[in-house]
Order: structure tokens, then C-alpha cells, then sequence
């Protein structure tokens, strides 16, 4: 950031002045929560003042200026003083802080202008929001912002609580008060502009309020808070400010790996960097160095052409792109309109990745596939974790709360650079990139028993009219035939194309298989072509679909799921009734996968019930006994000791159970009869299912099949028929499309709220599922009401605790604890992928993870 809130390259973080599009403002505090969301619970544990300068910002060798007795009454004066001030207004006694408090410490930082910046707003844009950036107080070195200082006049402001517990170490949580929680947002988004704007590996920051301040450390994984200190009586303010004034630039969280170039002194090759990669006079030319993983080379490239810019949040993977050219290419005597230096454009990928033992690194999974002739990925030119003191997160596990993961820096850079899968030229184009994704995948999944778990229309690009599968860092590997367990306790994968059965399995550890990555496939056919080809759908009601089927999910827990208006949407026919395609070819591909995929659903209940009755012993037998009677302890023990089988426990009759078992209570009676038949008609239904079908879904065959098909097909039409369809209300309608924020409230309903929202949920699905008939005929009003319910309701408490059933796939959970609807929005990505020219696409993923993203 430069001076008076300023922007400084890559910075910027909005890239919708080079789409054409008008932003939306949300309101400032609703931006705010959104962002700073992200760090809920992500606080490490509680670290003493000087533990925390030891060991983040070395001792000066130079001496520090003595924080005397009149340098403390100074400070005291700035913090305090404002209370004998006649012409200061009661609110603006924070604001009268600022200059004194500049003036008691700036000896103890020489090198750092410190300046008021609370009035210098500058505008951040992430996603479709926009925000004001106005730090109170602000550290320049030079141009560049180095740390912010917060200031509020009283000490309930503390954002964080202070736990003592005798059973663990000293921890933090987030202090549960409304202005606690702003301020955390309120810090949280001024470390995420800082870090977002400057190749950062980490930065630092202070939070004043009262009498009492705390240091604070932001990194990729979240933050390191101090214990709170006094201001003045303690000297660890000045202290951090001697000790930063003295840190090289690497201590202060400046990433080593990259370096911009010297006007005075490399002149010529910024201009030829300029040049090659169409950059204009007022960006920055760095020199990006990765130290390869698998040579041990050191690999130099030039550029810094933004491709992906990240939202400034400071916590998550941050995937920055730009564009990259190389030495040679500098040097070249070519023109800049050559083949041959049109081929020396690259893409360079920055980010911080994942960091377990078990997690292999992106440029080691693109060796392993381009040693088994992997087709269809891109090209790898260097790769390795970024070298210096700073590289790994140092945000520290806190107890009881979600783990905090350890993220590494990694570069990697790329021969290839391709365009979005949204600016295919035409439908023939769009089908066959996503054919040869699909065969990218099948091969790697039969060659080298990897799975990609993370299909999304990010991660599928065109090049030279042919389809890229990359981005491949969650792929998986595993043994054919060994049942596998979650490496993770959290999904991978952008939420719009995460199959409808991991989403309704959110908070739970999730065993990611293949039909799981074949759904994604589908979920990208329609979405991109939903936004981008022709179809009978309005522009408004092209974003209700988006809304109700991609973006919606509730959050529970700290965990977000949903996924049941996805599968609704597939079993229900919505992407091929109610969209209707116009190309009758594509339309017939939308419609033979979603029946695919509706089959498969549609039987997942049956597969998943009680097994074969007949096939019980007694124990379960006895067991299945205690859920069904009301004295379920008697009637057990009765048919325990009968020692009935499987065989004769189907056949049982009413006179059986009377006078040969001895269970004389009539009621008892009907209810084992009713059940067993109930337990028949389940069996046969499942005996009746073609498990071969089954069977032939969870394999690329069909699917690669299909896409062949429908591509050669489209690609003998007239050009006219398969032309993209570029609606511009369309995309600006999408962008601004206002989701029901319940993320930032969360708000949980009453019970009675619940259960009635549950009786008519249920009304409505059945009513729909009963007509069996086209939606766009339905009572739209009806469907509008189930598909924006916002709360996924508890069953009713007085019911009995299920017990876990014999013979079924796993516990079946009768209440559920209440859950609040969000919305996640991608929106095809328009603030990465359409941030460039023509031809240049984005390697992003976009990823809101499971959010899990994300991280």
C-alpha cells in the first residue's frame, strides 16, 4: 500500500474497471463481516508480550533509545490527554489520539514514517463488495505500508478474552460481544489488504484500546495474538517498534523469492518485459526466483502481469497469478509480434499450500502424471516451496477449536496459458475441453490411482482449441480395492460443483470417490452453459437458478453443508426441463447425464438401507427387537433366548411370536409383524435394483462416451447454432445478485419456527415429487418459498433416539441441530478469469472451500 491508503502493484484488488462493470456497495459492516468471517476461531493461543517479540522480531544489536519517565508520561499524555481538551468533541476523543500518540513514539522507529491515515480512505473491492480502508495509524517505509496500528477508546473494545485454564495452556477465543467481533473484522480486513497487496509471507499489526495494547501477527494460517499489555507502564509498544525499525525486510514479512526491478539500473528489461507481456508504464516488473524441487535449480523469470488477484483476506491459500517471460526472451532479437516470443509467455502460480506429511506437492503430482504420458494437463517449467526464513505458517493449533492448518509458500510456473472454459467459441469447443478433461482424468485415475477431487470450471482450460484439466493439488492417491479413509477432516473442492452427496454430508469426514468427481463434471456442463449458451431462461431467472441450486448451504456448527436442492434439481429434472436448451444436441447431453445421475440418487436410499433380513443372527435380531416395541428389554430377551434365525424371523406369525416365543402383549405383536413386512418390501425393492447400472456409473466410460459423442456431432453444425450466447445484463444481474447474508448473523429459529418450517418443507417436496410435472408449469410461488427455506429444521425432540440399525451402511441420525442458510457465490469467477485479454485464462481455482473453502 502506498502512502495515504494507496494501492500499490499487484495490489489492486479489483478488476472490474477492465470488465466494464459497476460495483455494488454493500453496506461497509456487512463487507467487513464477510471477510472477516474467515478468522473466526483462528486465533492461535495465548503468547506473553516478550515471547512474542523473541520470537518473531529479533534483538536489536543497536541500542534503544530509553523509554524514560518523560518518554511514559508522553505516551500517557497522548492516550489520556484528550480528556482535559475543551475543544474536543466527545466523538472524536479517539481521533485526538493519533498525532500525539505519532509524536511520543516515532524515536522509537527512525526508519518508518508513521502518519494518520484515518482520513486517507481508499476503496477495496472483493468479490462483488466494496470497503473503505482507513487504518487510524499507518507504518511507511517509503511508499510501502509495513503495519497499521488500531486505536478505541475504551477497553471493552479488546477483540479477544483471555483464558486461564489449569488443564491446558493459556488460549484465546473470540470475545463474544458485537463490538469485539468489529473489531476483529475491522483488523482482520486491514491485514488482508496489506497482505493481498504486497508479496507478503506474513505482517504485523497493533490493536490499542484504553489503557492496554496487543501485538499481532498475521500469517496464512490465521493470527498470533499477544497477551494485553499496559501502554504505557510496560515498554513492549516501543519495544516492537525499535525491534521492527531494525528487522531486515524478510523479519518484516517481505517475500524474498520476489523483487522488482531497478528503474535506474535494469531500464531496458523492464521495457522489453513490458512489452512481451503487454503491461502497462505503472506496473511494477519483477523478478520471481523458484528454487526447483526436482532439479535444485534456481529458475528466473520476469513479469508480474496480473492474471488472479485474491480477495484480502488474511487467512487461506491466496492464489496470486501473473504473467512471466523469461531471460532468454528479454535478451532475444525477435520481434514482440514473433511466434517465438509469443511461446516465452507463461503463467506463474504463488500460493500457500497445504502443508501435511501426507499431501504430495502440486509440481511432484505434474511429474508423476507427465511420466505416465498423462494427456490433456499442462506443461510444468519449475516448481518448489519458496526459499527463505519466513515460508511456513507459524499460526499455532489452539485447543478446542477447528484445527489450524499448516500452510507452506510454493510457486510453480507453467508452459501453457490458456483461456477460461467460459469463453469457449463455440459449443463443440465447450463439450470437447471438457471430453479431454474427462480423459486427463480417467487416465490418471486408471494409470496412476489418483483421483483430482477437485473438478470446478476454474480448473478446466482451453488451449489452442483443445481442454486442459490442471490445478491438481487435492488429488488423491489410492490402492485399488482397499477401503479408504478421509485423509482430512474437511472436503476439498469449489462448493458449485461438490456432488450433492458431499454437501449433505458437511462437518463429517468424507471419503471423496469417483462418481463424486463424474457428478462435478456434470455440475460444470450446466453451470458454465447455464450463463453462457442459449436456453429458453430469462436473465432473472437464469440468477434464481444459480441461487437455488449452486449457491445455497447452511451453516451449522462452524461447518457449512446443503447439497439437498442439487440433488432436488437432478431428481426433479430441472437442468434439462426446466432450462431447455435450445442446440437440441446439447440438450439431449444435459438430459442422458442428468438421467444418469438421477438413477443413481434415486436407488442411493435403497443401497443404503437394512440388508437382507434373512441373513441376520439373533443379535440382530435382538437388536433391530429394541427399536420397533414399546417394552423393548422383555421382548429381547425373549427372542434371545428362541435363538431365532434369519429364515424363520421373516416367517413369523402372530401365533409364533404368542405361544412359542411367549410375548403375549397384542401390541408388541403388531408391531414386530408390521415392521418385518415393512423389512420384505425394503429387501425386495433393493433385490429389484440393476446393480449393474449401478455399476456402470461409478466408471469414466459412459460419460467419456457422451461427451465424444455430442461433440462430434456439434462440430458438424452450422457455426450459428453453437455460438456462445453473451448476455451482458445477464452477467451484471449475476454479479450483483443479493444473497440472504445469514452467514454473518447466524441466527438460529425456535423450535416451533422449525418444526412448522419442516411440516411445510415437506409438503411442498412431496406435492412436487407426486405431479411429477415440469416445474416452469408448477406453482412457481410455492417452489420459490421450499427452495429459499432458511433453516434446515430439527425433528421433533420428544421422538426416541434412534439406535443403529443391523445390516445398515452406517448410524442413521434422527435430530439434527439447527442450521442457518448462506449463500456461496462464484458466479463463473468474473473478478479472476475475465480480468485478462483474450486468449489468457486464469489457473484459479476461486475455491470457497468447504469453507469450507476454504480455505
Amino acid at each position: 500500500m502506498k502512502k495515504h491508503g494507496g494501492i500499490d502493484s499487484p495490489a489492486s484488488f479489483s478488476c472490474f474497471s477492465q470488465l466494464g462493470l459497476e460495483k455494488k456497495v454493500k453496506d461497509h459492516d456487512e463487507v467487513l463481516r464477510e471477510i472477516g468471517c474467515c478468522m473466526d476461531n483462528r486465533w492461535s493461543k495465548a503468547i506473553p508480550p516478550q515471547e512474542f517479540l523473541d520470537k518473531f522480531l529479533t534483538e536489536s544489536n543497536k541500542r534503544m533509545p530509553a523509554f524514560s519517565t518523560t518518554s511514559k508520561q508522553a505516551v500517557k499524555e497522548a492516550i489520556t490527554g484528550y480528556r482535559t481538551e475543551p475543544d474536543v468533541k466527545p466523538r472524536h476523543i479517539e481521533t485526538a489520539r493519533y498525532h500525539p500518540l505519532i509524536t511520543a513514539v516515532a524515536k522509537y522507529c527512525p526508519s518508518i514514517q508513521l502518519k494518520k491515515t484515518c482520513n486517507d480512505s481508499t476503496t477495496i473491492t472483493w468479490n462483488n463488495h466494496s470497503v473503505a480502508f482507513r487504518p487510524d495509524i499507518q507504518g511507511y517505509d517509503t511508499d510501502v505500508t509495513e503495519f497499521f496500528v488500531e486505536l478505541k477508546s475504551q477497553v471493552w473494545h479488546d477483540p479477544f478474552l483471555d483464558i486461564e485454564d489449569d488443564l491446558s495452556d493459556n488460549r484465546y477465543i473470540d470475545r463474544d460481544t458485537h463490538k469485539a467481533q468489529d473489531t476483529r473484522d475491522q483488523i482482520s480486513t486491514y491485514a488482508g489488504g496489506v497482505m493481498a497487496s504486497q508479496f507478503r509471507t506474513h505482517c504485523f499489526s497493533v490493536i490499542i484500546f484504553g489503557h492496554y495494547a496487543r501485538l499481532i501477527r498475521w500469517d496464512r494460517a490465521g493470527a498470533t495474538v499477544s497477551k494485553c499489555f499496559h501502554v504505557w507502564n510496560e515498554s513492549f509498544l516501543v519495544d516492537f517498534l525499535w525491534r521492527y525499525h531494525s528487522a531486515d525486510r524478510e523479519a518484516r514479512g517481505h517475500d524474498p523469492c520476489v523483487v522488482p526491478l531497478n528503474p535506474k539500473t535494469q531500464e531496458r528489461e523492464i521495457t522489453r518485459v513490458r512489452e512481451i507481456l503487454e503491461m502497462g508504464k505503472e506496473e511494477v516488473v519483477y523478478m520471481f526466483t523458484i528454487h526447483d524441487e526436482t532439479d535444485e535449480e534456481e529458475h528466473i523469470f520476469y513479469g508480474g502481469k496480473i492474471v488472479i488477484t485474491p480477495p484480502p483476506t488474511p487467512r487461506g491459500r491466496c492464489t496470486k497469478g501473473f504473467l512471466v517471460t523469461t531471460t532468454e526472451a528479454i535478451n532475444s532479437p525477435q520481434p514482440v509480434a514473433s511466434e517465438a516470443l509469443k511461446s516465452s509467455i507463461h503463467y506463474l502460480k504463488a500460493t500457500w499450500r497445504i502443508f501435511t506429511k501426507d499431501l504430495e506437492t502440486e509440481g511432484k503430482i505434474y511429474a508423476s502424471l507427465k511420466n505416465a504420458d498423462i494427456p490433456h494437463i499442462p506443461t510444468l517449467l519449475a516448481s518448489g516451496d519458496a526459499s527463505g526464513r519466513w515460508q511456513d505458517t507459524q499460526t499455532e493449533y489452539m485447543s478446542d477449536h477447528p484445527p489450524i492448518r499448516h500452510h507452506r509458500h510454493y510457486y510453480m510456473a507453467f508452459r501453457e496459458v490458456g483461456k477460461s472454459l467460459s469463453k469457449f467459441s463455440n459449443l463443440a469447443e465447450f463439450v470437447g475441453a471438457l471430453r479431454d478433461a474427462l480423459k486427463a482424468h480417467q487416465t490418471a485415475y486408471e494409470k496412476l490411482h489418483i483421483l483430482h477431487r477437485d473438478i470446478s470450471a476454474a480448473n478446466i482450460l482451453i488451449f489452442n482449441g483443445r481442454g486442459l484439466l490442471i490445478d491438481w493439488e487435492f488429488s488423491k492417491a489410492y490402492e485399488p480395492g482397499i477401503p479408504r479413509e478421509p485423509r482430512q477432516n474437511e472436503r476439498t473442492g469449489t462448493w458449485q460443483f461438490i456432488s450433492a452427496r458431499m454437501l449433505q454430508l458437511g462437518g463429517q469426514p468424507v471419503q471423496h470417490t469417483l462418481f463424486d468427481d463424474l457428478e462435478s463434471f456434470f455440475h460444470v456442463l450446466c453451470w458454465v452453459a447455464i450463463q453462457y449458451s442459449h436456453h429458453t431462461l430469462s436473465d432473472s431467472e437464469v440468477v434464481t437458478f444459480l441461487n437455488d441450486v449452486y449457491d445455497y448451504a447452511v451453516y451449522n456448527n462452524g461447518d457449512d453443508g446443503g447439497g439437498k436442492p442439487k440433488q432436488m434439481a437432478i431428481l426433479l429434472h430441472r437442468f434439462s426441463k426446466e432450462v431447455k436448451f435450445t442446440c437440441p444436441h446439447f440438450g439431449i447431453l444435459v438430459q442422458e447425464l442428468e438421467a444418469a445421475f438421477c438413477y443413481w440418487y434415486n436407488n442411493q436410499e435403497i443401497q443404503n438401507s437394512v440388508s437382507d433380513p434373512q441373513r441376520w443372527t439373533t443379535a440382530d435380531i435382538t437388536a433391530w427387537i429394541r427399536n420397533v416395541v414399546i417394552d423393548p428389554d422383555d421382548v429381547a430377551q425373549k427372542i434371545g433366548a428362541h435363538n431365532l434365525t434369519g429364515e424363520s424371523f421373516v416367517d413369523l406369525t402372530d401365533d409364533i411370536l404368542e405361544n412359542s416365543i411367549g410375548i403375549m402383549d397384542p401390541d408388541d405383536r403388531y408391531c414386530i409383524l408390521h415392521a418385518v413386512e415393512n423389512l420384505k418390501v425394503e429387501a425386495k425393492r433393493k433385490e429389484e435394483v440393476d446393480q449393474k447400472k449401478l455399476a456402470k456409473l461409478d466408471d469414466h466410460t459412459w460419460m467419456l462416451e457422451m461427451f465424444s459423442r455430442i461433440a462430434n456431432l456439434l462440430s458438424r453444425m452450422q457455426v450459428e447454432l453453437i455460438r456462445p450466447c453473451i448476455r451482458s445484463g445477464l452477467q451484471e444481474a449475476v454479479k450483483n445478485a443479493e444473497p440472504e447474508g445469514a452467514r454473518k448473523q447466524k441466527k438460529k429459529r425456535t423450535q416451533s419456527e422449525r418444526v412448522a418450517l419442516s411440516q411445510s418443507l415437506t409438503q411442498d417436496a412431496g406435492g412436487q415429487q407426486e405431479m411429477g410435472v415440469d416445474e416452469e408449469d408448477g406453482p412457481e410461488p410455492q417452489q420459490k418459498k421450499q427452495r429459499k427455506s432458511t433453516v434446515r429444521p430439527n425433528r421433533q425432540p420428544q421422538q426416541r433416539q434412534s439406535r443403529s440399525q443391523p445390516g445398515t451402511s452406517g448410524p442413521s441420525r434422527v435430530s439434527d441441530p439447527p442450521q442457518v442458510e448462506v449463500r456461496r457465490s462464484a458466479r463463473i469467477q468474473q473478478h479472476k478469469n475475465r480480468s485478462i485479454s483474450p486468449g489468457v485464462a486464469s489457473t484459479s481455482r476461486g475455491r470457497r472451500k468447504s469453507p469450507s473453502g476454504g480455505s
